[in-house]
């Protein structure tokens, strides 16, 4: 796995895990490490390292989230690289503004953006939704990145309203890492896209993420540190 900021001594690993990507069933090459550590004072780490580069993108993002006592996210650094693209970011979040700075091909860039309160954040890998899973009401004002890499904007900071319920009151099983559980399955909306992320019962962490054109992420790895 590859890290923007390596663990340092005075954290805690808590959780690890991998995410394969499948479109109808067979594996697209694209894989999805994360880990999730402990620091001072109550903050916790999730790195995450999506590597596309055997997939038909190439593409590479990786996160390095600062997460706040109530597990939002407070500070979020992210990388990416693809075949013409390099680009790296920071977004401070505050109560109600973020201040982003990045550069995209070397070519510097940063902002302020007002939000209102309670906004919520999360940003675009199977992991990165599994934070947006838990944002709190039904419809609210969010903040993630523009996955559009081909795009004006690709990966800078953008407002949206987001949308998401639970699909079923109870609990589904299903197949995560050749272990059947029980999940809750629910429905992300905003922008126009739609994700199924299904949580399972016992922690709520997220083990499946389905897209709307059928792209599929599983977690194929857990590991729960002692």
């Amino acid at each position: 796995m590859r890290f923007i900021i390596k663990e340092q001594p005075y954290e805690k690993p808590l959780m690890a895990g991998m995410w394969r990507y499948e479109q109808n069933g067979r594996s697209t090459g694209a894989v999805e490490h994360w880990r999730l550590s402990s620091a001072p004072d109550g903050y916790r780490f999730l790195r995450v390292d999506l590597d596309a580069r055997a997939a038909e993108s190439g593409h590479t993002y990786l996160y390095h989230a600062l997460l706040d006592q109530n597990g939002r996210i407070e500070r979020l650094k992210y990388r990416f690289w693809g075949r013409d693209l390099r680009i790296s970011g920071d977004i401070i979040f505050e109560s109600d503004s973020l201040t982003e700075s990045r550069e995209v091909n070397g070519i510097p860039e940063s902002r302020n953006l007002a939000l209102p309160a309670k906004y919520g954040v999360w940003f675009p890998s199977a992991e990165g939704l599994g934070l947006a899973a838990y944002l709190p009401g039904i419809t609210i004002t969010a903040v993630t990145l523009d996955n559009n890499i081909n795009g004006p904007s690709p990966l800078a900071a953008q407002v949206v309203e987001f949308t998401h319920y639970m699909i079923i009151t109870d609990y589904m099983e299903e197949d995560v890492a050749g272990e059947m559980v029980l999940v809750s399955p629910r429905r992300l909306m905003w922008n126009g896209h739609t994700r199924m992320v299904y949580l399972r019962a016992e922690d709520g962490r997220p083990v499946k993420m389905v897209r709307d054109d059928g792209l599929t992420a599983v977690l194929v790895r857990y590991i729960q540190y002692k």
